[in-house]
């Protein structure tokens, strides 16, 4: 019986409970209904309401400000204070430029001071120089090595005795220099001076084109040349070693380049042409009205073999010795009668073979 009053009582409770639910459900759609219809009616009320717009201005507010300069440490400097330190670091600048360079002149003369005492012990220094000279280059090198360590020289101190050992010292090298160069400038002079006096004589006699006083005035330097170096020679043959010699190699060398060149001009100078022959005119006959002129007969080849053998050799020799000579144009000529007589003998030595060929035919 409590089992079935139980379930009635839940039954009548899931019941209520059903209908409780459905009470709220219809109350919320109501709910809903009026929700739509109040908003559907706002919205149409901001829609005939007209629309307000605003527009931004501006509006420009200015205030003039007061700026005062107001200068801490380090204050700035005028125009005349850097003025003054410009002046200031350029004279410094200058200093230490004057102190740099009396610096390097210092260091030049140091080494010329070594340099000087080590020239002295020199077998060539020796030959060109006295025994006082030397002496007196050795005190003087002594003299400024203690004089250096002083304080207070400037730089035109040390010119002053560089300059000084230099004038010593200079002389002695020079002297050096020119006794090398004389060791075999005589020689080579001697030969120039020769080969010009030979090649002046060829061109006078084979190049007659060249004009005689051409010649002669070259050559005529070159004599004089030739007298003047005479009397240098035996001007320095004369002098001792250690005095300034009578002439320098550069000099004696330049007197002879421009013979030589002289000479040269002379040598290269080209035959000028022959002016052609003019052919003669012709008649209305068509004759010529002058005879042509008459050539040169060219000698008759020789007959026999061992003649044209003789006539080459001495042939040959002759051409050789024109060619010795500078003879061109005789050579040339040479030349062409050599080209013929070795054609000549080519023929003369196959007829030869042929006749010792038709002989042993006969003989068989």
């Amino acid at each position: 019986e409590k089992a079935d009053e139980k379930a009635e009582g839940d039954e009548a409770n899931a019941e209520e409970k059903a209908e409780g639910e459905g009470e709220d459900k219809a109350e919320g759609e109501g709910d809903e209904k009026k929700v739509d219809k109040s908003t559907n009616a706002s919205a149409a009320e901001e829609e005939e309401e007209p629309e307000i717009g605003y527009k931004l201005k501006k509006k420009k507010h200015e205030k003039k400000l007061k700026v005062v300069k107001k200068d801490f440490f380090p204050m700035p400097l005028c125009e005349d204070r850097i003025a003054e330190l410009k002046k200031k670091l350029q004279t410094v600048a200058d200093r230490e430029h004057e102190v740099q360079a009396a610096a390097g002149v210092k260091n030049e003369l140091e080494a010329a001071i070594y340099g000087a005492r080590d020239k002295l012990d020199r077998d060539d220094i020796v030959q060109v120089s006295t025994e006082a000279l030397r002496e007196e280059i050795s005190k003087l090198a002594t003299d400024l090595e203690d004089w250096m360590f002083e304080p207070g020289h400037s730089k035109a101190d040390y010119e002053t005795q560089l300059a000084a050992l230099s004038n010593l010292i200079s002389p002695m090298e020079e002297r050096v220099q020119e006794m090398e160069a004389r060791s075999g400038l005589k020689e080579s002079v001697d030969e120039q001076v020769e080969d010009m006096k030979t090649t002046g004589a060829i061109i006078e006699k084979n190049m007659t084109w060249v004009n005689a006083s051409k010649i002669e005035a070259v050559l005529k330097k070159v004599v004089e040349f030739e007298e003047w170096w005479v009397k240098k020679l035996e001007s320095q043959a004369q002098l001792p070693l250690h005095e300034a010699p009578a002439f320098t190699a550069k000099e004696v060398r330049e007197k002879v380049g421009k013979l030589v060149k002289d000479m040269d001009k002379l040598k290269k100078m080209k035959k000028p042409k022959e002016p052609e022959v003019k052919k003669p005119k012709k008649d209305k006959d068509g004759k010529d009205d002058a005879k042509a002129p008459d050539k040169k007969p060219e000698e008759p080849l020789p007959a026999d073999l061992p003649a044209a053998e003789a006539e080459l050799a001495e042939l040959r020799k002759k051409k050789a010795d024109a060619v010795e000579k500078e003879d061109f144009d005789m050579a040339h000529s040479l030349k062409t009668r050599e080209a013929a007589l070795v054609k000549h003998l080519e023929k003369l030595r196959s007829e030869q073979g042929e006749q010792a060929e038709e002989k042993e035919k006969t003989e068989l």
